[in-house]
């Protein structure tokens, strides 16, 4: 280097950085582009996240109902599958369902088998059947002897107490007369 001093040394260049990037010293003021610029990012940000708060709650709503018509779909295949299998095992009557679906729901949950083989197993075995499901799926054998006697022979049909009564063309005695015969036919006496 020379000791000439006319020659002026010339100075380091200074960096000159875009207002964006500027390096922040600490303690010292916040450029207002920079402020401006964060404040904005930052509104932006919470209307987006109110509105995906807001979406999400609808979609919360409609979860809900997905849920909701899921189980009733469910529980509508199961009843369904129950009455198929009862009605493949002849029982139509909704309050003997009841009484079949009460009496599998009584037994142990843990090993229990399906609902159509418990009803096949009741209905093949009476020995295995609940006692109340009993006269329904094991009905009594019908008598295949004599037949029954019939529960009106011998009754004599008293035909006085059978006609109409017409009292305007009867006169005081036959009206006394029909009255005797019905009293005497109802209760067994006469006058």
């Amino acid at each position: 280097m020379s000791d000439d001093p006319t020659t002026t040394p010339t100075p380091a260049p200074t960096p000159t950085a875009a207002p964006a990037q500027q390096q922040l010293i600490p303690g010292a003021p916040v450029p207002y582009d920079r402020f401006s610029e964060v404040t904005e990012a930052r509104r932006r940000a919470e209307a987006e996240a109110a509105e995906l708060s807001a979406k999400l709650e609808g979609l919360s709503t409609i979860r809900q109902q997905v849920d909701q018509l899921s189980t009733a779909l469910q529980a509508e295949r199961t009843e369904r599958q129950t009455v198929e299998v009862l009605a493949g095992h002849g029982i139509g009557n909704a309050e003997l369902r009841d009484l079949v679906r009460w009496q599998y729901e009584r037994l142990p949950a843990e090993g229990r088998p399906s609902f159509g083989d418990v009803v096949a197993a009741w209905r093949a075995d009476p020995e295995q059947t609940p006692y109340a499901l009993r006269p329904h799926l094991h009905p009594a054998p019908t008598p295949s002897g004599a037949p029954l006697p019939r529960s009106d022979q011998g009754v004599v049909m008293k035909t006085e107490a059978n006609k109409p009564l017409d009292p305007s063309r009867m006169n005081l005695d036959e009206y006394r007369a029909h009255r005797d015969t019905v009293k005497g036919g109802i209760w067994g006496r006469k006058r």
